[in-house]
């Protein structure tokens, strides 16, 4: 690769090399996002997959008729007598796309991005993978065989993706109480005995507070009933009668004649 091309890569994938950086170190940066993307180091890499290596082998038996007639019967291909090399070739390379398992680095192989890897259309093309989905769905098994074999392929990792217990593998694991120690902070370890202890407690002391409460209650309304009681049975005490003027004078005048 060019570092054009690697620029532009490393572009697609979110950054922007300095301008200051040789082919080599723009190099290395794009190999360490597409591992970091899932994808292949170098997006030129051959990877022998099971696509790959039959269509290798369908290009080998084509050098002889017989090999070829051969090869593709054993794919399962109704071989006419009037077939030529080229069009058992193309009923031999649709076999292969219709049983060769799916990997992420199959080539797309028709389009705009036929020279682009499955996991780079997961990875990179969400509109684009729409679109292979909905024209397979749309055109029901009528849409070419690779078109299929790739909308086939992105429909399975959608469901792998939506059965993935997210719970297991994002909860963060509880904090051991040996973990706190060594962080410095104290802990008291409560024995299950003692936690049974001061759930009796705090029961009875609960129970005890209700019991005086009542007793306080029920004393107050003993009271109020006795002096009910007491009014009723004696009357109303007696008033003291104020002193008349003349009593009052006489009282002052005497106190003041006393020696």
């Amino acid at each position: 690769m060019s570092k054009a091309e690697i620029i532009e890569e490393i572009a697609r994938l979110g950054e922007l090399p300095p301008k200051s950086w040789n082919r080599t170190e723009c190099m290395i940066r794009m190999e360490e996002l597409r591992t970091a993307h899932g994808l292949t180091p170098n997006p030129k890499a051959k990877t022998v997959t099971p696509l790959r290596t039959m269509m290798v082998q369908l290009n080998a038996a084509a050098t002889k008729k017989a090999n070829l007639v051969t090869f593709v019967k054993e794919l399962g291909v109704v071989v006419a007598p009037n077939d030529t090399i080229p069009i058992l070739q193309k009923k031999g390379a649709l076999a292969i796309y219709d049983r060769a398992p799916a990997s992420p680095e199959d080539p797309v192989g028709f389009g705009m991005h036929a020279a682009k890897t499955y996991q780079e259309i997961l990875v990179h093309e969400a509109s684009y993978q729409r679109w292979v989905i909905q024209t397979f769905e749309e055109q029901e098994g009528q849409a070419c065989a690779r078109l299929c074999r790739l909308a086939r392929w992105l429909l399975d990792q959608r469901a792998q993706k939506d059965m993935t217990p997210m719970n297991d593998t994002h909860a963060p694991a509880p904090i051991t109480r040996e973990e706190l120690m060594s962080k410095g902070y104290k802990t008291t370890k409560v024995e299950p005995d003692a936690r049974s202890k001061i759930s009796k407690q705090s029961g009875a002391s609960s129970s005890t507070t209700q019991s005086v409460l009542v007793a306080l209650v029920e004393t107050v309304q003993e009271l109020k009933e006795e002096v009910s009681n007491l009014k009723g049975s004696q009357g109303e005490p007696p008033r003291k009668k104020a002193p008349s003027s003349s009593e009052a004078s006489a009282q002052s005048f005497e106190m003041v004649q006393r020696p």
